[in-house]
């Protein structure tokens, strides 16, 4: 089998990169924003995580850019993925504007994303990819599903989401309730979003941010 047209994107654009956590760490060019703070959910925690989650992306992504909207779930002996995978599947089926994207789904096999050698080597991990426009998903649900999952809260969706802007080489990821990451193959490409949310920025990381975007 050939190599399919993310793997040659990620091969060109993000040389050795591997889509997985913590995105931010693993290249050079990236912001690590602060979604919740110390708000609890009582006080509003979880409006501010949507609200400053997909205001991040619409900057990002302009409606007729092409991107890949991937999904990656881990499977094992007492958790096969033909548990998950129609969950998934749903993913692409009520998210996605105007048709059934979920006939267009790539789905692939590797060995587990966070493998330690004392692992074994039961667990698997299983990516799900389609490619569209931004203006063809919606977005805004697809987030706050995204959120309401680390805090057990309906609706949500399964499993660990990417969205890979190829028209910007922006790669966009919500890890959960506390944070999200932006990566670029160009630091070029983040300094307006670095500008005008500044004070979004998560603390802890801020100095290692400002070094390459200052």
């Amino acid at each position: 089998m050939g190599i399919n047209s993310l793997d040659k994107y990620l091969a060109e654009q993000f040389p050795l990169l591997k889509l997985k956590q913590p995105l931010f760490y693993n290249f050079p060019v990236g912001i690590r924003f602060d979604l919740g703070g110390n708000l609890e959910i009582s006080e509003g925690r979880m409006e501010q995580c949507y609200k400053r989650s997909y205001t991040l992306f619409s900057e990002i992504n302009k409606s007729s850019d092409e991107l890949f909207v991937v999904v990656y779930v881990d499977s094992w002996d007492e958790y096969p993925i033909n548990e998950s995978e129609p969950q998934v599947f749903n993913i692409f089926k009520k998210y996605f504007y105007g048709k059934d994207f979920s006939c267009k789904v790539i789905k692939d096999k590797f060995e587990y994303r966070y493998k330690e050698p004392e692992d074994l080597d039961d667990t698997k991990t299983y990516r799900f990819f389609v490619k569209c426009r931004v203006e063809e998903i919606n977005f805004k649900e697809m987030i706050i599903a995204k959120l309401n999952q680390s805090v057990g809260i309906a609706p949500f969706i399964l499993g660990d989401l990417y969205f890979v802007n190829q028209s910007r080489n922006i790669i966009f990821h919500i890890y959960d309730d506390r944070g999200l990451d932006v990566i670029s193959s160009s630091k070029h490409k983040l300094i307006e979003i670095y500008k005008k949310y500044r004070e979004w920025i998560l603390e802890y990381d801020r100095e290692k941010i400002d070094q390459v975007f200052v």
